[in-house]
């Protein structure tokens, strides 16, 4: 199986997320896999170019311009990975309530018309059958998982993001786990359990 890693940790070694990475990474240790740091290698936001090469050949089908390839150049090579890839594993940190900006960019390059999801008679699918993913983060704060609203705790929006996006991609299984790690006293109990629940995931999937 194929696997490519995502990491986004700002951090660096002071990143709680930064521990579960390196708790994963140490499974891969004689695995192949690749490894995207966001941090070197920056999604690209839409412009007005790069927008309308979108649209014009992944919505009307037309032939777009050398100019205008080279605008969705950088989003294409991030969606060919995760096209080649049979396992996608994420690490970052929870930023606000959710998803930090950059991952999210990231999900707006790769998800792409007519490679990751399409339309159909009843609307849109997924194209990524099969495939699997395992996202993982940290969080300051203690916030509720299952359920998102405007009242404290349910502010998690990262969770129900991560899996909203991968499952309109298509994909099998779009396991999330986190640690809260504002509490002293519970932090590495949460993060050993978190570490449990990843090794629970990787022996299933790579057995």
């Amino acid at each position: 199986m194929k696997t490519l890693i995502i990491s986004y940790l700002p951090g660096k070694d002071y990143s709680n997320t930064k521990k579960l990475f390196d708790h994963i990474m140490a499974k891969f240790e004689n695995k192949e896999y690749k490894h995207i740091d966001l941090l070197e290698d920056k999604p690209e936001f839409f412009d007005n170019d790069s927008l309308m090469a979108y649209y014009q050949r992944n919505y009307q089908g037309k032939e777009i311009s050398e100019e205008l390839k080279k605008s969705v150049s950088k989003m294409d090579a991030f969606a060919n990975q995760v096209k080649e890839a049979d396992i996608i594993i994420m690490a970052y940190p929870m930023h606000n309530f959710g998803i930090p900006g950059i991952v999210k960019t990231w999900f707006d390059n790769i998800m792409q018309k007519g490679m990751a999801f399409d339309y159909g008679p009843t609307g849109p699918f997924g194209m990524y059958k099969g495939k699997k993913s395992l996202t993982v983060y940290t969080s300051g704060g203690s916030y509720t998982p299952d359920k998102v609203s405007i009242n404290y705790p349910e502010w998690n929006t990262l969770e129900l993001l991560a899996k909203i996006e991968f499952a309109f991609m298509g994909f099998e299984k779009a396991e999330v786990i986190g640690a809260t790690t504002s509490n002293p006293k519970m932090k590495e109990e949460n993060m050993d359990t978190a570490k449990a629940k990843i090794d629970a995931v990787l022996n299933e999937w790579y057995s």
